[in-house]
Protein backbone atom coordinates (compact mmCIF):
# COMPACT_ATOMS: atom_id res chain seq x y z
CA UNK A 1 0.00 0.00 0.00
CA UNK A 2 1.60 3.44 -0.98
CA UNK A 3 -0.57 6.45 0.65
CA UNK A 4 -0.37 9.97 0.62
CA UNK A 5 -3.76 10.22 3.19
CA UNK A 6 -2.95 13.20 5.46
CA UNK A 7 -0.89 15.42 3.36
CA UNK A 8 -2.02 19.11 3.43
CA UNK A 9 -2.45 19.93 -0.53
CA UNK A 10 -4.16 18.00 -2.98
CA UNK A 11 -1.98 15.45 -4.76
CA UNK A 12 -1.71 12.73 -6.97
CA UNK A 13 -0.10 9.44 -6.99
CA UNK A 14 1.37 7.02 -10.06
CA UNK A 15 3.17 3.63 -10.07
CA UNK A 16 5.68 2.43 -12.43
CA UNK A 17 7.81 -0.40 -13.02
CA UNK A 18 11.55 -0.51 -13.88
CA UNK A 19 14.42 0.42 -13.48
CA UNK A 20 14.86 3.51 -15.96
CA UNK A 21 13.26 6.43 -16.50
CA UNK A 22 13.03 5.74 -20.52
CA UNK A 23 11.68 2.23 -20.35
CA UNK A 24 9.21 2.84 -17.04
CA UNK A 25 5.73 0.33 -17.65
CA UNK A 26 2.92 2.23 -16.27
CA UNK A 27 1.46 0.13 -13.29
CA UNK A 28 -1.28 2.37 -11.96
CA UNK A 29 -2.37 5.97 -10.92
CA UNK A 30 -4.85 7.76 -8.03
CA UNK A 31 -6.04 10.86 -7.30
CA UNK A 32 -8.73 11.59 -4.43
CA UNK A 33 -8.57 7.99 -2.32
CA UNK A 34 -8.86 9.49 0.60
CA UNK A 35 -10.46 13.12 0.98
CA UNK A 36 -8.16 15.01 -1.66
CA UNK A 37 -5.55 12.73 -0.84
CA UNK A 38 -4.18 9.59 -2.85
CA UNK A 39 -3.58 5.82 -2.03
CA UNK A 40 -2.17 2.83 -4.31
CA UNK A 41 -3.32 -0.87 -3.40
CA UNK A 42 -1.40 -3.66 -5.53
CA UNK A 43 0.42 -6.45 -5.59
CA UNK A 44 4.02 -6.26 -5.94
CA UNK A 45 7.20 -8.96 -6.91
CA UNK A 46 9.87 -9.47 -5.07
CA UNK A 47 13.23 -7.73 -5.81
CA UNK A 48 11.30 -6.15 -8.88
CA UNK A 49 12.37 -2.47 -8.65
CA UNK A 50 9.86 0.49 -8.59
CA UNK A 51 9.45 4.14 -9.29
CA UNK A 52 6.85 6.60 -7.07
CA UNK A 53 5.72 9.88 -8.90
CA UNK A 54 3.95 12.25 -6.92
CA UNK A 55 2.68 15.50 -8.02
CA UNK A 56 -0.07 18.24 -6.93
CA UNK A 57 -3.05 18.81 -8.45
CA UNK A 58 -5.18 21.59 -9.50
CA UNK A 59 -7.94 22.15 -11.78
CA UNK A 60 -6.87 25.42 -12.97
CA UNK A 61 -3.21 24.58 -14.07
CA UNK A 62 -0.78 25.89 -15.81
CA UNK A 63 -2.77 29.58 -15.85
CA UNK A 64 -4.04 29.76 -12.59
CA UNK A 65 -3.14 29.78 -9.07
CA UNK A 66 -0.69 26.79 -7.42
CA UNK A 67 -0.97 24.94 -4.23
CA UNK A 68 1.34 22.55 -3.37
CA UNK A 69 2.93 21.93 0.47
CA UNK A 70 4.02 18.93 2.66
CA UNK A 71 3.53 15.40 3.26
CA UNK A 72 4.26 12.15 4.16
CA UNK A 73 4.87 9.18 1.83
CA UNK A 74 3.70 5.91 3.24
CA UNK A 75 4.39 2.58 2.07
CA UNK A 76 3.36 -0.45 3.73
CA UNK A 77 3.54 -4.08 3.26
CA UNK A 78 -0.54 -5.71 4.09
CA UNK A 79 -1.22 -8.72 5.28
CA UNK A 80 -2.88 -11.32 2.73
CA UNK A 81 -6.97 -11.19 2.91
CA UNK A 82 -8.70 -14.67 2.78
CA UNK A 83 -11.72 -13.30 0.69
CA UNK A 84 -10.06 -11.82 -2.27
CA UNK A 85 -11.67 -14.04 -4.89
CA UNK A 86 -15.71 -14.43 -5.32
CA UNK A 87 -14.76 -17.98 -4.91
CA UNK A 88 -13.56 -17.71 -1.52
CA UNK A 89 -16.26 -15.16 0.06
CA UNK A 90 -16.68 -14.76 3.85
CA UNK A 91 -19.70 -15.91 4.64
CA UNK A 92 -22.52 -13.26 6.95
CA UNK A 93 -23.40 -16.00 10.22
CA UNK A 94 -27.08 -16.04 10.47
CA UNK A 95 -28.53 -13.25 12.13
CA UNK A 96 -26.07 -11.04 11.42
CA UNK A 97 -26.62 -8.19 9.35
CA UNK A 98 -22.69 -6.26 9.29
CA UNK A 99 -19.23 -7.16 9.48
CA UNK A 100 -15.80 -5.33 8.79
CA UNK A 101 -14.14 -5.32 5.41
CA UNK A 102 -10.61 -3.83 4.15
CA UNK A 103 -9.56 -3.57 0.81
CA UNK A 104 -6.12 -2.56 1.78
CA UNK A 105 -3.83 -6.17 0.86
CA UNK A 106 -6.87 -7.19 -1.90
CA UNK A 107 -5.92 -7.57 -5.44
CA UNK A 108 -8.28 -6.65 -8.51
CA UNK A 109 -10.24 -9.87 -9.20
CA UNK A 110 -11.99 -8.48 -12.34
CA UNK A 111 -15.50 -9.97 -11.51
CA UNK A 112 -18.25 -8.20 -12.97
CA UNK A 113 -21.11 -10.69 -12.26
CA UNK A 114 -21.60 -11.90 -15.64
CA UNK A 115 -20.71 -8.13 -17.36
CA UNK A 116 -24.01 -6.49 -15.78
CA UNK A 117 -21.56 -4.58 -12.46
CA UNK A 118 -19.30 -1.54 -13.11
CA UNK A 119 -16.64 -2.31 -10.63
CA UNK A 120 -13.44 -2.44 -13.26
CA UNK A 121 -10.19 -3.61 -12.42
CA UNK A 122 -9.92 -2.58 -8.96
CA UNK A 123 -9.04 -4.17 -5.65
CA UNK A 124 -12.30 -5.67 -4.00
CA UNK A 125 -13.32 -8.21 -1.56
CA UNK A 126 -16.31 -10.63 -0.91
CA UNK A 127 -19.20 -11.77 1.09
CA UNK A 128 -21.93 -14.38 0.92
CA UNK A 129 -25.09 -13.41 2.58
CA UNK A 130 -28.33 -15.28 2.98
CA UNK A 131 -31.92 -13.58 3.51
CA UNK A 132 -33.37 -14.62 6.51
CA UNK A 133 -36.68 -12.97 5.77
CA UNK A 134 -37.96 -11.49 2.23
CA UNK A 135 -38.30 -8.01 1.49
CA UNK A 136 -36.00 -5.11 -0.24
CA UNK A 137 -32.50 -4.91 1.11
CA UNK A 138 -29.50 -1.96 0.77
CA UNK A 139 -25.92 -2.92 1.34
CA UNK A 140 -24.08 0.00 2.06
CA UNK A 141 -20.62 0.77 2.98
CA UNK A 142 -21.54 4.95 4.69
CA UNK A 143 -18.88 6.01 6.59
CA UNK A 144 -15.76 3.63 5.16
CA UNK A 145 -12.44 5.15 5.53
CA UNK A 146 -12.28 6.33 1.80
CA UNK A 147 -13.80 5.64 -2.15
CA UNK A 148 -15.43 2.74 -2.34
CA UNK A 149 -17.78 0.58 -4.78
CA UNK A 150 -20.57 -2.19 -4.31
CA UNK A 151 -21.79 -4.67 -6.47
CA UNK A 152 -24.29 -7.46 -5.75
CA UNK A 153 -24.54 -10.81 -7.10
CA UNK A 154 -27.54 -12.96 -7.59
CA UNK A 155 -26.61 -16.82 -6.65
CA UNK A 156 -23.43 -18.54 -5.41
CA UNK A 157 -19.26 -17.92 -5.47
CA UNK A 158 -18.22 -17.05 -9.03
CA UNK A 159 -21.64 -18.61 -10.81
CA UNK A 160 -23.32 -15.42 -9.13
CA UNK A 161 -24.93 -13.12 -11.54
CA UNK A 162 -25.05 -8.78 -11.05
CA UNK A 163 -28.43 -7.80 -9.54
CA UNK A 164 -26.99 -4.46 -8.99
CA UNK A 165 -24.22 -1.65 -7.95
CA UNK A 166 -23.70 1.38 -6.66
CA UNK A 167 -20.84 4.26 -6.55
CA UNK A 168 -21.12 7.19 -4.66
CA UNK A 169 -24.47 7.13 -2.70
CA UNK A 170 -23.35 8.37 0.79
CA UNK A 171 -20.32 10.93 -0.24
CA UNK A 172 -17.90 8.62 -1.63
CA UNK A 173 -19.24 5.58 -0.30
CA UNK A 174 -22.01 3.30 -1.48
CA UNK A 175 -25.34 1.72 -1.33
CA UNK A 176 -26.21 -0.68 -3.58
CA UNK A 177 -30.58 -2.03 -3.14
CA UNK A 178 -32.25 -5.01 -4.22
CA UNK A 179 -35.87 -5.21 -4.43
CA UNK A 180 -38.34 -8.14 -3.71
CA UNK A 181 -35.39 -10.81 -2.31
CA UNK A 182 -36.89 -14.02 -1.03
CA UNK A 183 -36.23 -15.74 2.38
CA UNK A 184 -33.41 -18.24 1.78
CA UNK A 185 -32.09 -16.42 -1.68
CA UNK A 186 -28.27 -15.95 -1.24
CA UNK A 187 -26.02 -13.16 -2.81
CA UNK A 188 -22.18 -12.62 -3.67
CA UNK A 189 -21.85 -9.33 -2.43
CA UNK A 190 -18.43 -6.92 -3.59
CA UNK A 191 -16.32 -4.12 -2.56
CA UNK A 192 -13.89 -2.55 -4.24
CA UNK A 193 -11.55 0.48 -3.68
CA UNK A 194 -12.48 3.61 -6.35
CA UNK A 195 -9.60 3.63 -8.68
CA UNK A 196 -7.37 1.30 -6.63
CA UNK A 197 -8.12 2.81 -3.18
CA UNK A 198 -7.76 0.79 -0.21
CA UNK A 199 -10.65 1.63 1.91
CA UNK A 200 -11.54 -0.03 5.02
CA UNK A 201 -14.77 0.25 7.14
CA UNK A 202 -18.04 -1.97 7.97
CA UNK A 203 -20.58 -3.80 5.15
CA UNK A 204 -24.30 -2.90 6.19
CA UNK A 205 -27.25 -4.95 5.21
CA UNK A 206 -30.57 -4.07 6.08
CA UNK A 207 -33.91 -3.60 4.65
CA UNK A 208 -35.57 -0.42 3.48
CA UNK A 209 -38.34 0.89 2.34
CA UNK A 210 -38.25 1.61 -1.68
CA UNK A 211 -39.86 5.29 -2.51
CA UNK A 212 -42.66 5.25 -4.23
CA UNK A 213 -42.47 5.70 -8.31
CA UNK A 214 -43.88 9.24 -9.26
CA UNK A 215 -44.27 8.35 -12.79
CA UNK A 216 -47.83 6.66 -14.42
CA UNK A 217 -47.81 4.55 -17.26
CA UNK A 218 -47.03 5.25 -20.91
CA UNK A 219 -49.83 4.32 -23.49
CA UNK A 220 -48.31 1.09 -24.36
CA UNK A 221 -48.70 -0.78 -21.12
CA UNK A 222 -49.04 -3.99 -20.72
CA UNK A 223 -46.30 -4.63 -22.35
CA UNK A 224 -44.22 -6.36 -19.45
CA UNK A 225 -43.16 -9.71 -21.41
CA UNK A 226 -42.06 -10.95 -24.49
CA UNK A 227 -45.35 -12.12 -25.64
CA UNK A 228 -46.77 -8.87 -24.98
CA UNK A 229 -44.21 -6.60 -27.18
CA UNK A 230 -45.92 -3.32 -28.62
CA UNK A 231 -45.05 -3.24 -32.56
CA UNK A 232 -43.45 -0.12 -33.65
CA UNK A 233 -41.48 1.39 -36.48
CA UNK A 234 -39.22 4.08 -36.96
CA UNK A 235 -39.36 7.27 -34.97
CA UNK A 236 -38.76 8.72 -31.30
CA UNK A 237 -41.35 7.46 -28.62
CA UNK A 238 -41.02 9.97 -25.66
CA UNK A 239 -41.82 9.74 -22.13
CA UNK A 240 -41.95 6.11 -22.14
CA UNK A 241 -41.92 4.27 -18.45
CA UNK A 242 -39.82 1.44 -16.79
CA UNK A 243 -40.36 -0.18 -13.64
CA UNK A 244 -38.46 -1.88 -11.23
CA UNK A 245 -40.93 -5.23 -11.33
CA UNK A 246 -42.12 -3.77 -15.22
CA UNK A 247 -39.63 -4.18 -17.94
CA UNK A 248 -41.16 -2.75 -21.29
CA UNK A 249 -40.97 -5.24 -24.69
CA UNK A 250 -41.54 -4.03 -28.19
CA UNK A 251 -41.87 -5.76 -31.28
CA UNK A 252 -39.85 -4.44 -34.73
CA UNK A 253 -39.31 -6.17 -38.54
CA UNK A 254 -35.97 -5.37 -39.94
CA UNK A 255 -36.00 -5.61 -43.95
CA UNK A 256 -33.02 -7.87 -45.30
CA UNK A 257 -30.13 -6.48 -45.38
CA UNK A 258 -30.82 -3.45 -43.16
CA UNK A 259 -29.46 -2.54 -39.59
CA UNK A 260 -31.76 -1.72 -36.64
CA UNK A 261 -30.33 1.35 -34.22
CA UNK A 262 -31.98 1.09 -30.92
CA UNK A 263 -31.22 4.48 -28.62
CA UNK A 264 -32.87 4.92 -25.42
CA UNK A 265 -32.10 8.29 -23.22
CA UNK A 266 -32.99 8.28 -19.69
CA UNK A 267 -31.25 10.21 -15.99
CA UNK A 268 -29.07 7.23 -14.54
CA UNK A 269 -29.64 9.35 -11.00
CA UNK A 270 -33.43 8.39 -10.73
CA UNK A 271 -32.63 4.83 -11.81
CA UNK A 272 -30.18 2.67 -14.42
CA UNK A 273 -31.70 1.37 -17.24
CA UNK A 274 -29.79 -1.42 -20.04
CA UNK A 275 -31.14 -2.66 -22.96
CA UNK A 276 -31.41 -5.96 -24.80
CA UNK A 277 -32.47 -7.46 -28.42
CA UNK A 278 -34.43 -10.87 -28.29
CA UNK A 279 -35.46 -13.27 -31.44
CA UNK A 280 -38.91 -13.37 -31.33
CA UNK A 281 -38.52 -16.96 -32.44
CA UNK A 282 -36.32 -19.41 -33.98
CA UNK A 283 -34.49 -20.25 -30.84
CA UNK A 284 -34.79 -22.44 -27.62
CA UNK A 285 -33.42 -20.26 -25.78
CA UNK A 286 -35.14 -18.02 -22.99
CA UNK A 287 -37.05 -14.27 -23.70
CA UNK A 288 -36.36 -11.45 -21.12
CA UNK A 289 -34.02 -10.77 -18.16
CA UNK A 290 -36.87 -12.27 -16.20
CA UNK A 291 -36.01 -15.37 -17.17
CA UNK A 292 -32.68 -15.56 -18.49
CA UNK A 293 -30.80 -13.24 -16.17
CA UNK A 294 -28.99 -10.39 -17.33
CA UNK A 295 -25.73 -9.73 -18.47
CA UNK A 296 -24.44 -10.23 -21.66
CA UNK A 297 -24.20 -13.94 -21.95
CA UNK A 298 -27.69 -14.59 -21.03
CA UNK A 299 -29.02 -15.51 -24.85
CA UNK A 300 -29.84 -11.92 -26.20
CA UNK A 301 -28.87 -11.13 -29.48
CA UNK A 302 -27.21 -8.26 -27.91
CA UNK A 303 -27.36 -5.87 -24.86
CA UNK A 304 -25.98 -2.40 -23.87
CA UNK A 305 -25.29 -2.61 -20.22
CA UNK A 306 -23.24 0.64 -19.35
CA UNK A 307 -23.77 2.85 -16.43
CA UNK A 308 -24.33 6.07 -18.05
CA UNK A 309 -27.64 8.17 -19.30
CA UNK A 310 -28.11 6.16 -22.30
CA UNK A 311 -27.87 2.91 -23.80
CA UNK A 312 -27.04 2.36 -27.58
CA UNK A 313 -27.57 -1.00 -29.95
CA UNK A 314 -27.27 -1.70 -33.67
CA UNK A 315 -28.41 -4.93 -35.22
CA UNK A 316 -27.96 -6.15 -39.14
CA UNK A 317 -30.29 -8.04 -40.51
CA UNK A 318 -28.11 -10.80 -42.59
CA UNK A 319 -30.53 -13.04 -44.19
CA UNK A 320 -32.87 -12.64 -47.34
CA UNK A 321 -35.97 -12.12 -45.33
CA UNK A 322 -37.46 -9.70 -42.97
CA UNK A 323 -36.93 -10.56 -39.02
CA UNK A 324 -38.49 -10.06 -36.16
CA UNK A 325 -36.58 -8.63 -33.07
CA UNK A 326 -37.88 -7.96 -29.87
CA UNK A 327 -36.31 -4.88 -27.74
CA UNK A 328 -36.10 -4.82 -23.93
CA UNK A 329 -35.59 -1.96 -21.82
CA UNK A 330 -34.65 -3.48 -18.42
CA UNK A 331 -35.14 -1.53 -15.14
CA UNK A 332 -31.40 -2.72 -14.12
CA UNK A 333 -31.02 -0.92 -10.41
CA UNK A 334 -32.82 1.87 -8.71
CA UNK A 335 -31.41 5.15 -7.86
CA UNK A 336 -33.66 7.65 -6.34
CA UNK A 337 -36.91 5.72 -7.60
CA UNK A 338 -38.03 2.27 -8.72
CA UNK A 339 -39.21 3.53 -11.69
CA UNK A 340 -37.80 5.74 -14.87
CA UNK A 341 -38.85 8.08 -17.48
CA UNK A 342 -36.87 7.33 -21.04
CA UNK A 343 -37.25 8.31 -24.59
CA UNK A 344 -36.79 5.55 -27.46
CA UNK A 345 -35.32 6.20 -30.57
CA UNK A 346 -35.62 3.29 -33.53
CA UNK A 347 -33.92 3.31 -37.15
CA UNK A 348 -34.23 0.62 -39.90
CA UNK A 349 -37.41 -0.94 -40.18
CA UNK A 350 -38.70 1.24 -42.98
CA UNK A 351 -37.74 -0.32 -46.73
CA UNK A 352 -35.36 3.01 -47.36
CA UNK A 353 -32.22 2.88 -45.32
CA UNK A 354 -31.49 5.98 -43.92
CA UNK A 355 -27.66 6.55 -44.21
CA UNK A 356 -25.26 3.84 -44.83
CA UNK A 357 -23.07 2.92 -41.69
CA UNK A 358 -19.30 2.56 -42.30
CA UNK A 359 -16.00 2.52 -40.17
CA UNK A 360 -16.85 1.04 -36.81
CA UNK A 361 -15.62 2.66 -34.25
CA UNK A 362 -13.49 2.17 -31.48
CA UNK A 363 -14.67 2.18 -27.77
CA UNK A 364 -14.65 5.34 -26.36
CA UNK A 365 -13.80 6.33 -22.51
CA UNK A 366 -17.81 5.48 -21.65
CA UNK A 367 -16.70 2.33 -22.23
CA UNK A 368 -19.03 1.80 -25.45
CA UNK A 369 -18.27 2.88 -29.39
CA UNK A 370 -19.70 5.85 -30.53
CA UNK A 371 -22.65 5.74 -33.00
CA UNK A 372 -23.54 8.74 -35.77
CA UNK A 373 -26.79 8.67 -37.04
CA UNK A 374 -30.14 10.41 -38.68
CA UNK A 375 -33.91 9.53 -38.20
CA UNK A 376 -35.14 11.28 -40.89
CA UNK A 377 -33.81 11.33 -45.02
CA UNK A 378 -31.21 13.79 -45.99
CA UNK A 379 -32.84 16.66 -48.36
CA UNK A 380 -31.03 19.84 -48.95
CA UNK A 381 -31.39 22.82 -47.28
CA UNK A 382 -33.85 21.30 -44.60
CA UNK A 383 -33.17 22.77 -41.87
CA UNK A 384 -35.11 20.17 -39.44
CA UNK A 385 -31.95 17.38 -40.44
CA UNK A 386 -30.58 16.57 -37.29
CA UNK A 387 -27.20 14.62 -36.31
CA UNK A 388 -27.22 12.48 -33.12
CA UNK A 389 -24.09 10.87 -31.39
CA UNK A 390 -23.71 8.43 -28.90
CA UNK A 391 -22.58 7.54 -26.21
CA UNK A 392 -19.88 9.49 -25.68
CA UNK A 393 -17.71 10.25 -22.78
CA UNK A 394 -19.63 13.08 -20.16
CA UNK A 395 -18.82 16.55 -21.11
CA UNK A 396 -16.80 16.15 -24.08
CA UNK A 397 -16.12 18.28 -26.82
CA UNK A 398 -16.66 17.86 -30.20
CA UNK A 399 -17.37 18.64 -33.66
CA UNK A 400 -18.44 17.13 -37.39
CA UNK A 401 -15.92 16.46 -40.16
CA UNK A 402 -17.12 15.34 -43.99
CA UNK A 403 -15.35 14.24 -47.00
CA UNK A 404 -16.03 12.85 -50.79
CA UNK A 405 -14.38 10.06 -49.95
CA UNK A 406 -13.45 7.37 -47.56
CA UNK A 407 -10.03 5.48 -46.95
CA UNK A 408 -9.23 2.47 -44.96
CA UNK A 409 -9.04 3.01 -41.55
CA UNK A 410 -6.00 4.37 -39.74
CA UNK A 411 -5.79 4.75 -35.62
CA UNK A 412 -5.33 8.19 -35.08
CA UNK A 413 -4.80 8.71 -31.40
CA UNK A 414 -7.53 6.58 -29.72
CA UNK A 415 -9.98 6.50 -32.53
CA UNK A 416 -10.43 4.96 -36.36
CA UNK A 417 -10.46 7.70 -38.94
CA UNK A 418 -11.94 6.57 -42.20
CA UNK A 419 -12.58 10.09 -44.19
CA UNK A 420 -10.26 10.71 -47.09
CA UNK A 421 -8.10 13.25 -46.03
CA UNK A 422 -7.80 14.83 -49.76
CA UNK A 423 -11.35 16.34 -49.32
CA UNK A 424 -11.83 16.69 -46.08
CA UNK A 425 -13.78 19.35 -44.23
CA UNK A 426 -15.03 20.79 -40.97
CA UNK A 427 -18.49 21.23 -41.19
CA UNK A 428 -19.38 22.74 -37.84
CA UNK A 429 -17.94 25.68 -36.82
CA UNK A 430 -18.58 25.64 -33.15
CA UNK A 431 -17.52 23.20 -30.52
CA UNK A 432 -20.70 20.71 -28.89
CA UNK A 433 -20.52 19.29 -25.68
CA UNK A 434 -22.08 16.13 -24.73
CA UNK A 435 -23.06 16.91 -20.77
CA UNK A 436 -24.28 15.03 -18.73
CA UNK A 437 -25.76 12.78 -20.73
CA UNK A 438 -23.26 11.68 -22.87
CA UNK A 439 -24.68 12.35 -26.04
CA UNK A 440 -25.28 15.35 -28.41
CA UNK A 441 -27.76 16.06 -30.84
CA UNK A 442 -27.39 19.07 -33.57
CA UNK A 443 -29.35 20.52 -36.83
CA UNK A 444 -27.01 20.50 -39.41
CA UNK A 445 -25.22 23.86 -39.82
CA UNK A 446 -26.31 24.36 -43.63
CA UNK A 447 -25.50 28.10 -43.33
CA UNK A 448 -21.66 27.74 -41.66
CA UNK A 449 -21.25 24.63 -43.98
CA UNK A 450 -17.83 25.37 -46.22
CA UNK A 451 -19.06 23.64 -49.22
CA UNK A 452 -22.75 23.79 -51.28
CA UNK A 453 -24.02 19.90 -50.83
CA UNK A 454 -26.21 19.29 -53.88
CA UNK A 455 -28.54 17.00 -54.70
CA UNK A 456 -27.52 13.71 -55.54
CA UNK A 457 -23.99 14.00 -54.03
CA UNK A 458 -22.73 11.56 -51.71
CA UNK A 459 -20.98 12.84 -48.11
CA UNK A 460 -19.59 10.97 -45.78
CA UNK A 461 -19.33 11.89 -41.89
CA UNK A 462 -17.91 11.20 -38.71
CA UNK A 463 -17.89 13.07 -35.57
CA UNK A 464 -14.65 13.52 -33.81
CA UNK A 465 -14.43 14.25 -29.89
CA UNK A 466 -12.30 14.70 -26.83
CA UNK A 467 -11.59 11.56 -25.01
CA UNK A 468 -9.57 10.54 -22.28
CA UNK A 469 -7.01 7.60 -21.89
CA UNK A 470 -5.13 5.99 -18.89
CA UNK A 471 -5.38 9.81 -17.64
CA UNK A 472 -3.87 11.22 -20.96
CA UNK A 473 -6.28 13.69 -22.83
CA UNK A 474 -6.65 12.49 -26.96
CA UNK A 475 -9.33 12.15 -29.00
CA UNK A 476 -11.87 9.99 -30.63
CA UNK A 477 -14.41 9.30 -33.84
CA UNK A 478 -17.52 7.95 -33.75
CA UNK A 479 -18.89 5.30 -36.40
CA UNK A 480 -18.55 6.67 -40.06
CA UNK A 481 -21.82 7.69 -41.73
CA UNK A 482 -22.67 8.34 -45.63
CA UNK A 483 -25.34 10.03 -46.32
CA UNK A 484 -27.00 10.66 -50.32
CA UNK A 485 -29.08 13.69 -50.20
CA UNK A 486 -31.99 14.33 -52.20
Amino acid sequence: MVPLCGSSFDCKLGLWRGSACGSLLPLACNDDACGLQSELVLPTTINQEYFVQLGFFTASYPTGSHVWGAGTLVIDELSPITNDTCATPVVFPFGVSSLPFDTGSATPSGFTGGGGCFVNSWPDVFFEWTASTGGNYEFRTCGASGDTVVAVHRGLGCNALCEAWNDDSCAVQSVAQVLGINAGETFLVQVAGYQGAGPSGLLEVAPFNPPSCMLSDDSFEDNDVCNQAQPLVDGTYLDLVCRQDDNDFFAVVVPPGRELLVVILFDDSRADLDLYLWPASGTPAPCGTVTAGPGPNNGSLAAALSATNNEVLHYLNTSTTPETILVEVDFFSSGTQPCNEYDLTLTGTSPAQVGTPFCDALPNSSGAPGVLYITQSPVIQDPTLTFHVLPLPLSSFGFLVMSRGTIPGVIISGGRFCLDPATLLRIQRALVNSGAFGAVSFPFPWQNAPVTILSGETWHFQYWHRDVFGGVVGANFSRGLSLLFL
